[in-house]
């Protein structure tokens, strides 16, 4: 299945930028996004939070139970995309079809990692319709501008002359 949907992944021209800077700056982030079933299989049987919703703008998390180490997540292989070291680590990537997963951690893979992160998107399908969105609301408000110019100008036209002077005596 994921196949027969990749061809509208490519068409879609979206990317997401992910960024996280650690509170630490001795400390390297380590951010990847991967397949959610290998990603999963990584962290089974570590302490980790997981974002569950965005509740006005809010993230929710959930705390998972385990052990508070695990290997760097720069050895496995599951990636789609990375990036780890100190300072400021940034990604791009490309939506592919499949059930993905962000991760922010500890680039040595101990507990407690305090960063800061932005998320951007980029939706490159959305430029062309509005595009054509507003080239056709522009001739429509131009055709609309012209009939109520031509039904003002052919209003005046029919407007009976206005007869001054007394009335004509009645016999």
């Amino acid at each position: 299945m994921a196949e027969r949907w990749g061809w509208l992944f490519d068409r879609l021209d979206a990317e997401i930028r992910l960024g996280a800077t650690s509170a630490d700056p001795d400390q390297s982030v380590f951010i990847g996004i991967g397949p959610r079933e290998d990603v999963l299989a990584y962290l089974d049987g570590v302490a980790h939070d997981e974002i569950v919703e965005l509740e006005n703008g809010n993230a929710v998390y959930v705390r998972r139970s385990g052990d508070d180490t695990i290997g760097p997540p720069s050895d496995q292989t599951f990636w789609d995309v990375s990036a780890s070291g100190p300072g400021t680590q940034e990604l791009t990537w490309q939506p592919a079809n499949g059930r993905w997963v962000v991760v922010l951690m500890n680039a040595a893979g101990s507990s407690d990692v305090i960063a800061q992160v932005n998320l951007g998107a980029k939706a490159g399908f959305v430029v062309p319709p509005s595009i054509n969105l507003t080239v056709v609301g522009v001739l429509v408000s131009a055709v609309g501008l012209g009939v109520i110019i031509v039904g003002a100008l052919g209003a005046r036209r029919r407007v009976a002359p206005a007869v001054y002077g007394s009335p004509i005596p009645s016999q």
